[in-house]
Protein backbone atom coordinates (compact mmCIF):
# COMPACT_ATOMS: atom_id res chain seq x y z
CA UNK A 1 0.00 0.00 0.00
CA UNK A 2 1.46 3.46 -0.92
CA UNK A 3 2.47 5.94 2.30
CA UNK A 4 1.74 9.54 2.22
CA UNK A 5 4.75 11.10 2.99
CA UNK A 6 5.22 12.97 5.92
CA UNK A 7 5.95 16.20 3.89
CA UNK A 8 2.87 15.81 2.26
CA UNK A 9 -0.09 15.73 5.00
CA UNK A 10 -1.46 18.68 5.97
CA UNK A 11 0.16 20.35 9.15
CA UNK A 12 -3.05 21.03 11.80
CA UNK A 13 -1.64 24.81 11.20
CA UNK A 14 -2.49 24.11 7.77
CA UNK A 15 -5.95 23.08 7.99
CA UNK A 16 -6.78 25.67 10.46
CA UNK A 17 -5.68 27.82 8.16
CA UNK A 18 -7.61 26.59 5.55
CA UNK A 19 -11.03 26.72 7.14
CA UNK A 20 -10.54 30.04 8.03
CA UNK A 21 -10.18 30.71 4.37
CA UNK A 22 -12.78 28.79 3.61
CA UNK A 23 -15.37 31.15 6.60
CA UNK A 24 -13.73 34.24 5.45
CA UNK A 25 -15.11 33.55 1.66
CA UNK A 26 -18.12 32.20 2.47
CA UNK A 27 -18.84 35.42 4.46
CA UNK A 28 -17.57 37.63 1.56
CA UNK A 29 -20.06 36.01 -0.56
CA UNK A 30 -22.90 36.25 1.48
CA UNK A 31 -22.38 39.45 2.37
CA UNK A 32 -22.12 40.75 -1.31
CA UNK A 33 -25.24 39.43 -2.16
CA UNK A 34 -27.99 41.86 -2.93
CA UNK A 35 -30.48 42.04 -0.44
CA UNK A 36 -34.14 40.49 -1.43
CA UNK A 37 -36.02 43.42 -1.65
CA UNK A 38 -33.27 45.14 -3.76
CA UNK A 39 -33.56 42.14 -6.12
CA UNK A 40 -35.30 43.02 -9.38
CA UNK A 41 -36.25 39.25 -10.18
CA UNK A 42 -37.88 38.68 -6.07
CA UNK A 43 -41.37 38.25 -5.75
CA UNK A 44 -42.65 41.68 -3.99
CA UNK A 45 -44.45 40.37 -0.39
CA UNK A 46 -48.26 42.10 -0.05
CA UNK A 47 -49.67 42.48 3.30
CA UNK A 48 -53.58 42.32 3.08
CA UNK A 49 -55.00 44.29 6.36
CA UNK A 50 -58.73 44.39 5.25
CA UNK A 51 -60.61 45.13 8.59
CA UNK A 52 -63.30 43.49 9.76
CA UNK A 53 -63.43 40.10 6.68
CA UNK A 54 -67.56 39.69 6.27
CA UNK A 55 -66.44 36.51 3.90
CA UNK A 56 -65.31 32.87 4.25
CA UNK A 57 -61.59 31.85 4.08
CA UNK A 58 -61.77 30.80 0.06
CA UNK A 59 -63.67 34.18 -0.71
CA UNK A 60 -60.79 35.93 1.01
CA UNK A 61 -58.00 34.74 -0.54
CA UNK A 62 -59.94 34.59 -4.24
CA UNK A 63 -60.27 38.48 -3.47
CA UNK A 64 -56.22 38.91 -2.65
CA UNK A 65 -54.89 36.37 -4.83
CA UNK A 66 -56.61 38.77 -7.85
CA UNK A 67 -55.24 41.93 -5.90
CA UNK A 68 -51.98 40.28 -6.17
CA UNK A 69 -52.22 39.11 -9.58
CA UNK A 70 -53.34 42.38 -10.57
CA UNK A 71 -50.57 44.07 -9.33
CA UNK A 72 -47.90 41.80 -10.62
CA UNK A 73 -49.26 42.50 -13.86
CA UNK A 74 -48.69 46.53 -13.13
CA UNK A 75 -44.88 45.68 -12.32
CA UNK A 76 -44.42 42.56 -14.43
CA UNK A 77 -42.80 40.79 -10.99
CA UNK A 78 -44.65 38.15 -9.24
CA UNK A 79 -46.72 39.50 -5.85
CA UNK A 80 -46.62 37.04 -2.92
CA UNK A 81 -49.55 37.75 -0.29
CA UNK A 82 -50.25 37.48 3.17
CA UNK A 83 -53.99 38.52 4.43
CA UNK A 84 -55.60 39.37 8.03
CA UNK A 85 -57.90 36.53 8.57
CA UNK A 86 -59.88 35.71 11.73
CA UNK A 87 -57.76 36.45 14.87
CA UNK A 88 -54.60 36.65 12.82
CA UNK A 89 -53.77 39.92 12.57
CA UNK A 90 -50.92 41.34 10.26
CA UNK A 91 -50.92 44.68 12.14
CA UNK A 92 -48.04 44.18 13.72
CA UNK A 93 -46.15 42.49 11.24
CA UNK A 94 -46.90 45.34 8.62
CA UNK A 95 -45.12 47.88 11.46
CA UNK A 96 -42.11 45.76 11.97
CA UNK A 97 -39.47 47.05 9.16
CA UNK A 98 -38.57 44.33 6.62
CA UNK A 99 -41.62 42.12 6.48
CA UNK A 100 -43.48 43.52 3.42
CA UNK A 101 -42.99 45.44 0.66
CA UNK A 102 -46.21 46.32 -0.08
CA UNK A 103 -49.37 46.58 1.74
CA UNK A 104 -53.10 47.13 1.18
CA UNK A 105 -54.70 48.26 4.62
CA UNK A 106 -58.37 49.14 5.01
CA UNK A 107 -58.21 50.66 9.15
CA UNK A 108 -57.47 54.34 8.60
CA UNK A 109 -54.91 54.07 11.94
CA UNK A 110 -53.20 51.37 10.54
CA UNK A 111 -52.79 53.62 7.30
CA UNK A 112 -51.63 56.86 9.47
CA UNK A 113 -49.40 54.88 11.39
CA UNK A 114 -47.44 53.18 8.36
CA UNK A 115 -47.19 56.44 6.75
CA UNK A 116 -45.84 58.08 10.45
CA UNK A 117 -43.10 54.98 10.06
CA UNK A 118 -42.05 56.45 6.35
CA UNK A 119 -44.30 54.26 4.14
CA UNK A 120 -44.94 56.03 0.93
CA UNK A 121 -48.76 55.86 -0.07
CA UNK A 122 -48.98 54.67 -3.25
CA UNK A 123 -53.18 55.65 -3.73
CA UNK A 124 -56.29 55.86 -2.29
CA UNK A 125 -59.46 53.95 -2.50
CA UNK A 126 -62.93 55.75 -4.10
CA UNK A 127 -64.86 54.10 -0.74
CA UNK A 128 -67.15 56.46 0.85
CA UNK A 129 -69.30 53.71 2.83
CA UNK A 130 -66.15 53.29 4.84
CA UNK A 131 -66.85 54.23 8.51
CA UNK A 132 -68.97 53.45 11.26
CA UNK A 133 -72.69 52.71 11.67
CA UNK A 134 -74.83 53.37 14.71
CA UNK A 135 -78.03 50.43 14.09
CA UNK A 136 -80.87 49.92 16.80
CA UNK A 137 -84.49 47.71 17.00
CA UNK A 138 -87.04 49.57 14.62
CA UNK A 139 -89.63 51.60 16.43
CA UNK A 140 -93.49 50.31 15.36
CA UNK A 141 -95.30 52.43 13.60
CA UNK A 142 -93.03 54.75 13.60
CA UNK A 143 -89.94 54.68 10.60
CA UNK A 144 -87.13 55.64 11.45
CA UNK A 145 -87.09 55.57 14.99
CA UNK A 146 -85.16 53.95 17.23
CA UNK A 147 -86.68 51.51 20.16
CA UNK A 148 -84.54 51.65 22.82
CA UNK A 149 -84.44 51.11 26.88
CA UNK A 150 -86.76 48.95 29.00
CA UNK A 151 -86.20 45.53 30.43
CA UNK A 152 -83.70 44.22 27.97
CA UNK A 153 -81.06 46.81 29.64
CA UNK A 154 -80.84 44.58 32.52
CA UNK A 155 -78.97 42.28 30.35
CA UNK A 156 -75.92 44.86 30.41
CA UNK A 157 -76.19 44.87 33.94
CA UNK A 158 -78.65 48.32 34.01
CA UNK A 159 -80.35 47.88 37.51
CA UNK A 160 -83.11 50.14 37.00
CA UNK A 161 -83.95 50.67 33.72
CA UNK A 162 -85.81 53.60 32.21
CA UNK A 163 -88.75 52.76 30.73
CA UNK A 164 -88.73 51.95 26.69
CA UNK A 165 -89.04 55.21 24.25
CA UNK A 166 -88.77 55.32 20.68
CA UNK A 167 -86.27 58.30 19.64
CA UNK A 168 -85.69 59.64 16.17
CA UNK A 169 -81.46 59.38 15.74
CA UNK A 170 -80.57 62.94 16.60
CA UNK A 171 -81.74 62.05 20.39
CA UNK A 172 -80.24 59.15 20.80
CA UNK A 173 -76.65 60.09 21.94
CA UNK A 174 -77.79 61.53 25.56
CA UNK A 175 -80.71 60.02 26.43
CA UNK A 176 -81.11 58.38 29.54
CA UNK A 177 -82.77 54.82 27.84
CA UNK A 178 -79.83 54.62 25.44
CA UNK A 179 -76.86 51.76 26.09
CA UNK A 180 -74.24 51.38 23.40
CA UNK A 181 -72.94 48.29 22.25
CA UNK A 182 -69.70 47.59 20.11
CA UNK A 183 -66.88 45.58 19.11
CA UNK A 184 -63.32 44.44 21.73
CA UNK A 185 -62.82 47.82 23.74
CA UNK A 186 -59.78 49.02 22.18
CA UNK A 187 -60.43 48.40 18.80
CA UNK A 188 -60.94 50.81 16.11
CA UNK A 189 -64.74 50.76 16.11
CA UNK A 190 -64.98 50.83 19.63
CA UNK A 191 -62.30 53.89 19.73
CA UNK A 192 -64.48 55.55 17.14
CA UNK A 193 -68.13 55.00 19.20
CA UNK A 194 -66.86 56.67 22.12
CA UNK A 195 -65.50 59.79 19.83
CA UNK A 196 -68.90 59.96 18.25
CA UNK A 197 -70.78 59.99 21.57
CA UNK A 198 -68.74 62.62 22.76
CA UNK A 199 -68.72 64.77 20.04
CA UNK A 200 -72.59 64.73 20.27
CA UNK A 201 -72.63 65.23 23.85
CA UNK A 202 -73.26 62.15 25.31
CA UNK A 203 -71.66 59.90 27.98
CA UNK A 204 -69.21 57.71 26.51
CA UNK A 205 -69.51 55.35 29.88
CA UNK A 206 -72.51 53.95 28.51
CA UNK A 207 -70.68 51.96 25.71
CA UNK A 208 -70.29 48.27 26.51
CA UNK A 209 -67.90 46.49 24.61
CA UNK A 210 -68.91 42.94 22.71
CA UNK A 211 -66.07 40.07 21.73
CA UNK A 212 -66.39 40.72 18.24
CA UNK A 213 -68.65 43.25 15.99
CA UNK A 214 -70.70 40.15 14.61
CA UNK A 215 -71.82 39.77 18.18
CA UNK A 216 -73.53 43.39 18.62
CA UNK A 217 -76.08 42.26 15.81
CA UNK A 218 -76.29 38.89 17.21
CA UNK A 219 -77.62 39.72 20.81
CA UNK A 220 -79.60 42.27 19.87
CA UNK A 221 -81.63 40.00 18.05
CA UNK A 222 -81.44 36.38 20.42
CA UNK A 223 -82.20 38.95 23.21
CA UNK A 224 -84.47 41.59 21.72
CA UNK A 225 -82.14 43.94 23.31
CA UNK A 226 -83.58 47.86 22.60
CA UNK A 227 -79.98 48.89 22.23
CA UNK A 228 -77.61 51.13 19.93
CA UNK A 229 -75.18 48.97 18.59
CA UNK A 230 -72.09 50.33 16.58
CA UNK A 231 -70.47 48.35 13.87
CA UNK A 232 -69.29 48.40 10.49
CA UNK A 233 -71.34 49.15 7.54
CA UNK A 234 -71.15 45.70 5.98
CA UNK A 235 -72.37 44.85 9.14
CA UNK A 236 -75.19 47.52 9.31
CA UNK A 237 -75.79 46.42 5.82
CA UNK A 238 -77.11 42.90 6.49
CA UNK A 239 -79.31 44.16 9.62
CA UNK A 240 -80.96 46.73 7.77
CA UNK A 241 -81.87 44.08 5.20
CA UNK A 242 -83.37 41.93 8.42
CA UNK A 243 -85.46 45.47 8.86
CA UNK A 244 -83.45 47.21 11.43
CA UNK A 245 -82.47 50.62 11.54
CA UNK A 246 -79.29 52.59 10.44
CA UNK A 247 -79.54 55.98 12.58
CA UNK A 248 -76.19 57.12 11.79
CA UNK A 249 -73.16 57.13 10.01
CA UNK A 250 -69.68 57.98 10.50
CA UNK A 251 -67.35 58.00 7.60
CA UNK A 252 -63.76 57.70 7.89
CA UNK A 253 -60.92 57.68 4.92
CA UNK A 254 -61.03 55.05 2.36
CA UNK A 255 -58.45 52.45 2.33
CA UNK A 256 -54.75 52.65 0.50
CA UNK A 257 -52.38 50.75 -0.94
CA UNK A 258 -48.94 51.61 0.87
CA UNK A 259 -45.10 51.06 -0.52
CA UNK A 260 -42.42 49.89 2.05
CA UNK A 261 -39.77 52.76 2.97
CA UNK A 262 -37.40 49.95 0.89
CA UNK A 263 -39.45 49.42 -2.48
CA UNK A 264 -38.00 50.85 -5.41
CA UNK A 265 -39.30 53.89 -6.96
CA UNK A 266 -39.92 51.93 -10.04
CA UNK A 267 -42.31 49.82 -8.40
CA UNK A 268 -44.13 52.74 -6.83
CA UNK A 269 -44.62 54.77 -10.28
CA UNK A 270 -45.61 51.66 -11.91
CA UNK A 271 -48.45 50.96 -9.37
CA UNK A 272 -49.98 54.69 -9.27
CA UNK A 273 -49.90 54.75 -13.49
CA UNK A 274 -52.01 51.14 -13.28
CA UNK A 275 -54.43 51.59 -9.90
CA UNK A 276 -55.25 55.30 -11.82
CA UNK A 277 -56.10 53.71 -15.11
CA UNK A 278 -59.80 52.57 -14.98
CA UNK A 279 -59.17 50.07 -16.95
CA UNK A 280 -56.16 48.59 -15.54
CA UNK A 281 -57.62 48.47 -12.15
CA UNK A 282 -61.23 47.44 -12.90
CA UNK A 283 -60.38 43.92 -11.56
CA UNK A 284 -58.82 45.07 -8.64
CA UNK A 285 -61.87 47.42 -7.77
CA UNK A 286 -64.35 44.91 -8.22
CA UNK A 287 -62.43 42.46 -5.73
CA UNK A 288 -62.59 44.77 -3.06
CA UNK A 289 -65.91 46.33 -3.78
CA UNK A 290 -65.02 49.97 -4.36
CA UNK A 291 -65.55 52.50 -6.97
CA UNK A 292 -61.67 52.72 -8.46
CA UNK A 293 -58.89 54.76 -6.99
CA UNK A 294 -57.58 58.47 -6.20
CA UNK A 295 -54.13 59.72 -6.06
CA UNK A 296 -52.46 59.49 -2.81
CA UNK A 297 -52.97 61.99 -0.17
CA UNK A 298 -52.59 61.55 3.60
CA UNK A 299 -54.51 64.64 4.60
CA UNK A 300 -57.59 62.59 5.22
CA UNK A 301 -55.69 60.27 7.49
CA UNK A 302 -53.82 62.33 10.04
CA UNK A 303 -57.23 64.33 10.23
CA UNK A 304 -58.68 61.16 11.18
CA UNK A 305 -56.54 60.86 13.66
CA UNK A 306 -55.98 63.94 15.13
CA UNK A 307 -59.92 63.70 15.82
CA UNK A 308 -60.04 60.45 16.89
CA UNK A 309 -57.18 61.03 19.31
CA UNK A 310 -56.23 64.99 19.69
CA UNK A 311 -53.04 63.99 21.93
CA UNK A 312 -52.27 60.70 20.70
CA UNK A 313 -49.80 58.68 18.40
CA UNK A 314 -51.37 56.59 15.06
CA UNK A 315 -52.08 52.88 16.64
CA UNK A 316 -52.09 49.81 14.66
CA UNK A 317 -55.61 48.56 15.74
Amino acid sequence: MPCTPPSARPRPATLATLQRLSLGLALATLAALPARAAAPDAPLRLGIHNGLVGSGALEVNRMSQTVANQLGKMVARRVEYQVNYGSASIAKSLLQPGNFDLALVRPPNLVAALVHKGWTLVANGDDPEQGVDFIAQPCPGKPGQALVGGPSLMLLKVADPPEPACLPPAAIWQAPQVRFLTAAKGSLVDLVTRRVIQEHGGDASRVVNAATQSAVPDFMITMHAAIVGAVSPHVAGQWGHKGGVVLFHRPMPPLALLAAPETPADVVAALRTGLRDPAAAAEISRALAIAGWDAPDPKPYQAFMKWLQPSGAPGPH
